[in-house]
């Protein structure tokens, strides 16, 4: 991959974790029903952690 593509994939990364920072915050601020946040929560998680290795990999 060159630079230019590695600099692309590494905003688009950047801009998907943001937005799940964002969906995060508002599942653990919204009236829902307890076992639906659990579960969304644990699936935001999930992709986070994802999303950290495939930066680790890039850099």
């Amino acid at each position: 991959m060159d630079r230019a593509g590695a600099i692309e994939i590494a905003k688009q990364l950047r801009a998907i974790g943001n937005n799940i920072n964002q969906m995060a915050r508002a599942t653990n601020t919204a009236e829902l029903n307890p076992n639906l946040a659990a579960n969304l929560t644990a699936e935001l998680q999930k992709t986070q952690k994802e999303l950290n290795q495939l930066w680790k990999n890039l850099t």
